[in-house]
């Protein structure tokens, strides 16, 4: 009886430090603000050169409008695929540098904020205090996030105008990171305005 308590024991001390090891994983500020369904979702495999990666997932979600949206209706140019949730400080301090990249690489890649497990309420009022104008649509169950393999929040997913997913970035995004992601993954040059880097 003393081993089998012992070895429940050790299955959910191991159990635990896994779930940590992932939170740890899942932004770099250190926050544990991660949402558990998305925190239990299988990573999608980043792709090697030499391989095409797997496609965006033809899940119906619904924009902020209310229309429904699937992200294979993006087909032909690049994406820049956001997952995000109010209950995130990470995605709330990255909000702002995604719109001004938004803005300056307007025509060559269009964003797309997932807002994830969160509510409406919540949600529209964190757009209206970070100004974010790229599409948006809600995934309040998290079936987009756990199909694209999201782990931690905020999860950023670079897809080629083929719909292929070429490469993530799981944690906070700056703004100067991401310009160089978009230019190394997506091949998108943004210009930056005189002053505005930072």
């Amino acid at each position: 009886m003393a081993d089998r308590t012992r070895s429940r024991g050790l299955v959910v001390a191991v159990a635990t430090v896994m779930v940590l090891a992932a939170c740890g994983q899942a932004t770099t500020s250190g926050s544990d603000d991660v949402a558990p369904d998305v925190a239990a979702g299988d990573a999608t495999p980043v792709p090697s050169a030499a391989e095409p990666g797997p496609g965006v997932p033809d899940i119906p979600v619904t924009d902020f409008d209310g229309g429904t949206v699937v992200l294979t209706d993006y087909a032909g140019t690049p994406l820049v695929v956001n997952f995000w949730a109010s209950w995130c400080p990470p995605c709330i301090a990255e909000m702002p540098d995604l719109e001004a990249v938004s803005d300056l690489a307007e025509g060559q890649v269009t964003f797309v904020g997932v807002n994830t497990q969160d509510t409406p309420e919540r949600a529209d009022d964190l757009v209206v205090e970070t100004g974010v104008t790229y599409d948006l649509v809600a995934d309040p169950e998290g079936a987009l996030a756990r199909a694209f393999g999201v782990i931690g929040m905020p999860s950023t997913f670079y897809v080629g105008a083929d719909g292929t997913i070429v490469d993530r970035h799981t944690g906070l995004l700056t703004r100067d990171a991401l310009v160089a992601d978009l230019a190394e993954h997506l091949d998108v040059d943004v210009v930056e305005e005189a002053g505005a880097a930072g």
